[in-house]
């Protein structure tokens, strides 16, 4: 599954930028230029997807990418850690129970998952192949003209780290 979220772009009323995810009407960015609001708009869906996790709820699938919309993909790292905690999701075992099955404390499991925690790449290839999951990295042309609206072709959004 590809872990790319919409996200519209509109002004408010005093002409700031505001990003917002259909997905995950919790996530939002308010922000004086465009620029900005981009650069921010990547840790606003992280931390709407770790607080889901941490609180045990369903994590909803990419919503569809419309003319005109940003297309803000997860990085790499939190796109395995979402697909780990997605299959436990999908397991009638508990987290707790699913660790286990992986060989791993609750602890160990939530850290693995954590969004904002250091894990390393090969630990989540092995722990995606261990629930029959493997990882794969895309790379796409993007049209970079017009970053806001992009044509027909969405955007893909990774801010500079």
């Amino acid at each position: 599954m590809r872990m790319v979220y919409p996200a519209s772009v509109d002004f408010t009323a005093d002409g700031q930028v505001a990003v917002r995810f259909p997905d995950f009407p919790s996530a939002e960015v308010i922000a004086p230029d465009e620029m900005e609001a981009i650069a921010l708009a990547e840790d606003a869906l992280i931390a709407a997807i770790d607080g889901l996790m941490w609180s045990e709820d369903p994590i909803p699938d990419p919503g569809t990418t419309q003319n005109g919309m940003l297309a803000v993909a997860l990085p790499i790292e939190a796109a395995a850690k979402v697909a780990i905690y997605q299959t436990a999701a999908e397991t009638d075992r508990s987290v707790s129970g699913f660790a286990e099955s992986l060989g791993m404390s609750r602890d160990a499991f939530r850290h693995l998952t954590d969004l904002t925690a250091p894990v390393s790449l090969q630990d989540l290839e092995t722990t995606l192949a261990l629930v029959g999951k493997r990882l794969i990295a895309d790379i796409e042309h993007t049209n970079s003209g017009d970053l806001m609206y992009g044509g027909d072709d969405p955007i893909v959004v990774r801010p500079f780290e």
